[in-house]
């Protein structure tokens, strides 16, 4: 194994940790409220709604899917390829640049979420009642449903409709997450991983959706043209948060 092979193992060692973590957190949080929490592997609720994912969450991805056997890949990148449709189709697919505080972008996407959550599409990844990426399954997908800091009040949290049925969030604290640490550790982590695939500090994140990212080939993508093209569209204004 080559140099920057051994570095990118080893970033993305981190980032299994850091996931390890959000798990173990989930935990303890499922285990102060015994009855209350609901959200398990079997529970296919959130997989029903439109998520952003980062670029690292998308390459995470990538690579768990190259691990599928062909003919599972192909059902999965099939299922991609409607869902990335309709995606754009209601504007939700168009990938963005993240900026702006943790909060702010919270309420971007938790507004986005409720606007297109009513459709109720399965995640091309959902395969008779099951993800068939569970263990390279992004954050977000770890921490939905779970008690979460508001993105409109933080003073208060919110969580699936299935949990906490007899108690009011926005009126008693429960344990929760934290959730800015833990998107500020992952992007440290992905601008490591793009500086030494590029070579150069990239100034702006890139999101995507799962859809698109499992119809991306990270492995053939010029990263370092691909970022310099979105610094400039960022800064000429082209490109919106």
């Amino acid at each position: 194994m080559d140099d920057l092979a051994n570095h990118v193992y080893r970033l993305l060692s981190r980032y299994q940790e850091l996931l390890s973590g959000v798990d173990a957190r989930a935990e303890e949080v499922r285990d102060a409220y015994p009855g209350q929490i609901h959200c398990r592997r079997g529970c296919t609720d959130c997989c029903h709604q439109p998520f952003d994912i980062s670029w690292l969450e998308g390459f995470y991805l990538w690579i768990g899917l190259n691990d599928l056997d062909s003919e599972t890949r192909r059902r999965v990148q099939g299922r991609a390829a409607v869902y990335l449709k309709w995606a754009r189709d209601t504007n939700w697919g168009n990938p963005e640049v993240i900026e702006g505080t943790p909060e702010e972008r919270a309420a971007r996407m938790q507004l986005r979420i409720t606007e297109m959550s009513a459709s109720h599409r399965p995640c091309p990844l959902l395969e008779d009642g099951a993800c068939l990426l569970y263990d390279y399954r992004p954050a977000v997908c770890r921490l939905a449903g779970h008690p979460l800091p508001d993105p409109v009040d933080d003073s208060a949290l919110y969580a699936c409709y299935k949990n906490f049925e007899d108690r009011d969030l926005t009126k008693e604290r429960v344990e929760s997450f934290d959730v800015d640490r833990l998107y500020a550790v992952e992007a440290s982590l992905e601008r490591e991983l793009l500086k030494l695939i590029t070579g150069k500090e990239a100034s702006v994140r890139h999101t995507t959706q799962i859809a698109g990212a499992l119809l991306t080939d990270y492995d053939r993508i010029d990263w370092g043209t691909f970022f310099e093209t979105l610094e400039s569209e960022t800064a000429n204004g082209k490109r919106q948060t």
